[in-house]
């Protein structure tokens, strides 16, 4: 295996998807009643991001990987596809549940003529309905194009909740229409996963809805974990607990998941070096754009840990980071409770 072979595959690449209705079963797949919590997915998505860039680093994209590394690879790229199926398919029941408030009874022969019979159907029956568990399972019995839905999703938030308050409006369209830039190849679906963690609604977090994900274990810790990431630090994190834990005031992250992610972090850093874990101080993430800057500006000083060293980061994969899309330059996304 090369990694060019993996970066070329669809979960990196933005590529359009046809018209003709896509089969939902793998989709529906993740839908099962089984709920995780979104920091979980958050660190295995990133830590498989730091895994590819490091490995880009070290090896380029079109050198033969080493069988130890290439089962890294493998395993992580698995892994961030399931990320996005979830993700995906949150965004997705999420927006159609939320459709449901929306002011739609004037433009039916509107919606139709612009998003066919199905989506018509659909919005008639669930409009006004009170039940968004009710609401999910009419859009999948019914005979549904992803794309005629996610486009419905974008219009009607934007014109048909005037006068709705924290229901609907241009934040929904936001979260909506990220399922919309994926179907079209408009973005990629690692693009998509990057960005999602940080999308708000009106009132907060997107991750309160009680289907797939519970709600995130803190709002404060949510942000921080988001800006570990943006400074490249998520698996220094896993390494590294106790030391932000102890120097970092208010560091909210929970440690719940480090015992589920230490065993790969120790395999990882085996097979790719020491710099895959190293130590990544405070100052560093707050000066990568942290919006919790206060939590890592007031940090007490490092004393004997050092820093990762230049070849460990790659900025495709995992400097760029997901606030870079989902908060800091969408002003209005700006979480709750961020600095």
């Amino acid at each position: 295996m090369i990694l060019r072979e993996v970066k070329n595959s669809m979960l990196f690449k933005a590529c359009k998807y046809n018209k003709q209705k896509m089969s939902m079963d793998k989709f529906i797949s993740v839908n099962d009643g089984s709920m995780i919590q979104p920091e979980k997915d958050i660190i295995r998505f990133y830590l498989g991001a730091h895994v590819m860039g490091v490995v880009e680093s070290k090896y380029g994209v079109d050198t033969e990987l080493p069988k130890e590394v290439e089962n890294l690879v493998r395993v992580h790229h698995e892994n961030m596809e399931s990320v996005f199926f979830r993700i995906f398919t949150y965004i997705l029941l999420i927006s159609i549940g939320e459709s449901r408030h929306g002011k739609i009874s004037s433009k039916i022969a509107t919606i139709q003529s612009k998003y066919g019979f199905d989506v018509k159907n659909f919005g008639k029956i669930t409009n006004g309905k009170k039940n968004r568990a009710g609401s999910r399972a009419e859009f999948l019995s019914c005979d549904r194009d992803l794309l005629d839905f996610s486009r419905y999703c974008d219009w009607m938030f934007v014109n048909c909740f005037a006068g709705m308050g924290s229901y609907g409006g241009q934040k929904w369209k936001n979260i909506s229409q990220k399922i919309t830039q994926v179907l079209e190849g408009e973005i990629s679906p690692f693009t998509m996963v990057d960005i999602a963690w940080a999308l708000v609604h009106n009132t907060g977090s997107i991750f309160n809805k009680n289907t797939i994900y519970h709600h995130e274990i803190n709002n404060y810790g949510l942000t921080q974990l988001l800006d570990m990431q943006r400074g490249g630090a998520i698996p220094a994190m896993i390494k590294h607990y106790d030391e932000y834990k102890n120097n970092c005031p208010s560091f909210s992250v929970t440690n719940n998941f480090n015992a589920e992610f230490s065993a790969f972090v120790d395999a990882a850093t085996n097979v790719l070096g020491e710099g895959f874990a190293a130590y990544v101080s405070p100052s560093t993430i707050a000066e990568a754009g942290a919006l919790s800057k206060a939590t890592f500006k007031k940090a007490k000083p490092e004393t004997d840990s050092t820093e990762p060293d230049d070849d460990t980061f790659n900025d495709e994969f995992h400097s760029h980071g997901v606030l870079d899309f989902g908060v800091m330059k969408i002003p209005t996304l700006k979480r709750k409770g961020a600095e």
